[in-house]
């Protein structure tokens, strides 16, 4: 188990870096990350957190120390824009 996770938010090309809890969830990320990239409220909403090289966009209640693959105590993510489905 991992006492920190070593984790880093890439969005615009420039990328963020801090270690967190194991315990600390998506959201916390997101919400640290915006601030970092003084990103606006209202613009803040439309971008979510992904992990870098997939799809996969974990619910920002997500535990950190479950998205980390054993062994390994870093993880990468990248803001993108909400793919909100038409309907």
């Amino acid at each position: 188990a991992c006492r920190h996770v070593a984790t880093e938010v890439t969005f615009n090309g420039d990328t963020k870096r801090r270690r967190f809890s194991p315990s600390a969830t998506v959201g916390t990320v997101a919400q640290w990350a915006r601030r970092k990239f003084r990103l606006d409220p209202a613009a803040a909403a439309e971008y979510v957190l992904q992990i870098t090289g997939t799809t996969e966009q974990p619910r920002s209640d997500k535990h950190l120390g479950e998205l980390v693959k054993a062994g390994n105590c870093s993880l990468s993510l990248e803001f993108v824009k909400e793919i909100t489905h038409q309907g």
